[in-house]
C-alpha cells in the first residue's frame, strides 16, 4: 500500500516575518512554518531548516519513532528561542504512519466519511505518534497557522471534496484571502486493497488510527511464511529418502528449514538495502533538483553562468553514482536525472559573453562564509554577513576580513572606514588595521545607512525620518529643516542630495528640503532598494520582488532594465560606474552584472 501521487499542497505567500512550506519527496512528507517579528531573513532561515531536515531524514538507516524524533529535535534545537515554529513530519513504512510534531501542527484522518484529528503538537515539545493506515484513508498534514486561518467546519467540508487536488483547491481560497504567511498543508490518500475481515476478526473503530504516542519498547516481529512440511515432502521425490532413518529425516527437515530461514533473512536484508538506496538517491536529488531548475531558468539570461551551475550539478551526481548498483532502481532514478542535466547542457557550451557572473561565492569561502549586504563606496568592494565581513579585491578574492553583524541591515564606506548598521547600532571598521568601534548606539528603527562628506546618515522607519551624525563626535542632528515625515521608507542613497524609496515611489531631498523629482519608470515594489554616489550619472534600483534592476538618470528618466530571473533572492545592490558593473547579493553569493 502506498499514498497517491502527486501529493497535493497548499502554501501561503511568505510575509516579511513569516514563512511556510509544504514538502514531499520520496517517503518524506512535511509541513513547516517559521515566524519571527522583524526578521527580514525568515525565508532564508526556513529554507535552511528545511534542507537540514531533509539531510537528517534521508541519512537515517532505520526510520522509527525514536530515530525520527531525534532527527527533528537535532534540527529544531538549533533554532533561536524567539522563533515561532510549527512542524509536522510524516513518513509511511509499509502500513505504519509515523508522525513527528514539533511545537504545533496537526494531522487529520478522513476514513469512511468521518474526519478525526489523530495527532496534534504540544507547545515547546517534540512529540511522536504512530499507527496503521488503511486504503482509501485521506490524510491532511497542516501547520497551526492553517488550522487557525481555516475553520474546522471548512476543513471538514473540504475533506469531503474527493481527491487531494480537489481538497487543496477547496482550502486554497481561505489562505490566499488574508494569509499570515504561516499556512501550509499536504493532502494525500492511501491506495491499495482493503484487508478482508475474517469472521472472528475484530473490526477496528473507524474513528481512530490506534496511534501510539512516542516511542515504546515493542518486540520486533519477523513474519515468516507458513509451510506444510508434510505436503512438501509428499510432493518432492527424493530417491534415497526411504533409506534414511527417522533421525536422518529430522536432520534433513531441519536443514531445509534453515535454508528457508536463510532465504527469508536474505530477502528481508535485500529489501532494507534497496529501501536505503532509494532514500539515499532521494537525498542526492533533493540536494540538486532545485539547483537544476534554477540553472535552467537562468539559461536564457546568462548562458555561461547556467552552464557553470549545470556542470557542477552533473559532477555532484556523477560522484555519487558508484554507491548504487547499475541495475538498481535508485541508480535508474539518478541516471534519468543526469539525462535531463546533460540535455540542458547539450549545445549550450558555445554561448556568447555573459552579462551576469559570479563575483564572490561565500558558500565556497571559509574566510567570509556568508554575505548579506554590499557597497562599492570608498574606492573598493565591502561586504558584510552574520559572522564575517571584509574587503574584496577586483577579481572577487578576499583582501581583508573583519567581524560580522548578526543583525546587519546595511553597509557603506568611505576611503578610510567601513560603516555597518547592526540592529540599532553602527560599527566603524578601520580599513587599514581592521579595528572595530561602536560609534552610534540605540537608534530608533534604522533600516538603511549611507555616508557623505564625513557624515553618517540613517533612515529610520520607526521615526519616519533621516538622522545625520557629524564626524568625530558622531552627535545626532536632524536632517530635515521642517516637520517632514517619510511614510513606509525602504531605502535611501546619497550623492549630496538624498534619494528615498518610500511606498514604491522616489523622493529627492536637498539640504533638508524636498526637491522636485519626477520618476518616469515602472512601478516599484515597496521592498526595493536604491544606490548611487556623488560622481555617478545614474540611480540604481533593485526590485527584489520583480527580480529586476532599474537604471534611471538623476532626472527620473529610464535608462536600462536588467532582469535577474535566474537569481533566487536578490537582496542588496551596489554599482561601480567606472568599471561599468553592478553587484547583486543573492543567497550568499555576489554576482557582477555588466552594464
Amino acid at each position: 500500500m502506498e499514498h497517491s501521487s502527486p501529493v497535493a499542497k497548499v502554501v501561503a505567500t511568505a510575509t516579511s516575518s513569516s514563512w511556510a512550506q509544504a514538502y514531499s519527496a520520496g517517503k518524506l512528507h512535511l509541513v513547516i512554518s517559521l515566524h519571527e517579528e522583524g526578521k527580514e531573513t525568515i525565508a532564508s532561515l526556513g529554507k535552511d531548516t528545511l534542507e537540514r531536515l531533509q539531510r537528517e531524514f534521508f541519512a537515517l538507516d532505520e526510520k522509527n519513532l525514536e530515530t525520527l524524533k531525534k532527527a527533528v529535535e537535532t534540527v529544531v534545537g538549533e533554532l533561536a528561542e524567539n522563533v515561532s515554529l510549527s512542524l509536522v513530519l510524516t513518513t509511511i513504512v509499509n502500513t505504519t504512519l509515523y508522525i513527528i510534531i514539533a511545537h504545533s501542527g496537526s494531522v487529520l484522518l478522513r476514513r469512511d466519511g468521518k474526519t478525526t484529528i489523530i495527532a496534534t503538537g504540544e507547545s515547546n515539545k517534540t512529540t511522536g505518534f504512530s499507527g496503521n493506515v488503511e486504503p482509501e484513508d485521506i490524510i491532511l498534514v497542516a501547520t497551526e497557522g492553517l488550522l487557525s486561518t481555516v475553520s474546522s467546519d471548512e476543513i471538514e467540508k473540504s475533506l469531503g471534496a474527493g481527491t487531494p487536488h480537489n481538497i487543496s483547491e477547496s482550502i486554497a481560497p481561505f489562505i490566499h484571502d488574508e494569509p499570515t504567511g504561516k499556512e501550509a498543508a499536504l493532502i494525500w490518500n492511501m491506495i491499495g486493497e482493503r484487508k478482508v475481515i475474517e469472521e472472528n476478526e475484530s473490526v477496528p473503530d473507524n474513528d481512530t488510527l490506534d496511534l501510539t504516542n512516542d516511542t515504546e519498547d515493542k518486540e520486533k516481529k519477523i513474519l515468516m511464511p507458513k509451510f506444510n512440511l508434510e505436503g512438501i515432502v509428499k510432493r518432492v521425490k527424493f530417491p534415497s529418502l526411504k533409506r534414511l532413518s527417522k533421525k536422518q529425516l529430522i536432520i534433513v527437515c531441519v536443514l531445509f528449514l534453515f535454508v528457508v530461514l536463510g532465504i527469508s533473512i536474505f530477502l528481508e536484508k535485500t529489501g532494507k538495502e534497496n529501501a536505503h538506496m532509494e532514500e539515499q538517491a532521494q537525498l542526492v536529488l533533493s540536494e540538486n533538483k532545485q539547483k537544476y531548475e534554477d540553472a535552467v531558468a537562468l539559461m536564457s539570461l546568462n548562458k555561461s553562468l547556467a552552464i557553470e551551475e549545470l556542470t557542477e550539478i552533473k559532477s555532484n551526481v556523477e560522484s555519487k553514482l558508484p554507491q548504487f548498483p547499475q541495475e538498481s532502481n535508485a541508480r535508474k532514478t539518478l541516471d534519468s536525472f543526469l539525462q535531463n542535466v546533460n540535455k540542458a547542457l547539450g549545445g549550450e557550451v558555445s554561448g556568447g559573453k555573459s552579462r551576469i557572473n559570479i563575483f564572490f561565492d561565500a558558500r565556497k569561502n571559509t574566510e567570509i562564509p556568508s554575505v548579506k549586504y554590499i557597497t562599492a563606496k570608498g574606492g573598493g568592494i565591502a561586504v558584510i554577513g552574520p559572522t564575517k565581513g571584509g574587503l574584496l579585491k577586483p577579481d572577487g578574492s578576499v583582501d581583508t576580513t573583519f567581524n560580522g553583524a548578526d543583525s546587519a541591515h546595511g553597509v557603506t564606506a568611505d576611503e578610510e572606514n567601513v560603516y555597518i548598521l547592526d540592529g540599532e547600532t553602527v560599527n566603524q571598521i578601520t580599513k587599514e588595521n581592521g579595528e572595530s568601534d561602536t560609534i552610534i548606539q540605540k537608534q530608533a528603527g534604522p533600516i538603511s545607512i549611507d555616508t557623505f562628506g564625513g557624515n553618517i546618515y540613517l533612515l529610520s522607519k520607526t521615526d519616519k525620518t533621516i538622522y545625520k551624525y557629524l564626524p568625530d563626535s558622531f552627535s545626532k542632528a536632524a536632517y530635515f529643516t521642517n516637520d517632514t515625515t517619510i511614510q513606509n521608507p525602504s531605502s535611501f542613497a546619497i550623492d549630496s542630495s538624498i534619494y528615498v524609496l518610500a511606498n514604491g515611489s522616489i523622493k529627492k531631498y536637498t539640504r533638508g528640503k524636498e526637491d522636485s523629482f519626477n520618476y518616469k519608470g515602472k512601478p516599484l515594489s515597496t521592498t526595493s532598494t536604491i544606490y548611487t554616489d556623488i560622481d555617478y550619472t545614474n540611480l540604481y534600483i533593485l526590485d527584489p520582488e520583480k527580480k529586476i534592476v532599474y537604471i534611471i538618470d538623476k532626472s527620473g528618466n529610464p535608462v536600462l532594465e536588467i532582469p535577474l530571473s535566474g537569481l533566487k533572492n536578490p537582496k542588496s545592490i551596489a554599482a561601480d560606474e567606472k568599471d561599468k558593473k553592478i553587484y547583486i547579493v543573492s543567497d550568499n553569493t555576489v554576482y557582477s552584472v555588466e552594464m
